[in-house]
């Protein structure tokens, strides 16, 4: 038998009042899921709300973000009984790679 190895990740949805701005050589393009590279805490991104038959004009814009392995691993706890604190860094530190993956300027929020 082979010995299978499991990594732990981390999964955050966020809601978005507005679309988020993606830019691209100063391009806005939209998109429905990505695989990101060069950001430590990220390492899927897919746009739920693309989903839908419908584009909505106004919110709420869902996403799904998938973290890096090593993010996970550093960051493992229980998943029965995750800490506030935790939760709130990795949050916090997923926003931010989102952020740096889509060449935003400003924190989400």
């Amino acid at each position: 038998m082979q010995r299978l190895e499991l990594s732990s990740i981390w999964a955050l949805l966020a809601a978005f009042e507005d679309p988020l701005p993606i830019a691209a050589r100063e391009v806005t393009f939209p998109f429905e899921g990505a695989f990101v590279k060069g950001v430590d805490s990220i390492s899927w991104m897919g746009n739920n709300t693309k989903k839908l038959s419908y584009s909505p004009s106004t919110g709420p814009h869902c996403w799904t973000f998938f973290s890096t392995a090593a993010f996970g691993k550093r960051n493992k706890v229980p998943q029965e009984n995750i800490p506030t604190a935790t939760a709130e860094k990795v949050k916090e530190a997923m926003l931010e790679g989102v952020e740096n993956a889509l060449g935003l300027s400003k924190k989400l929020t």
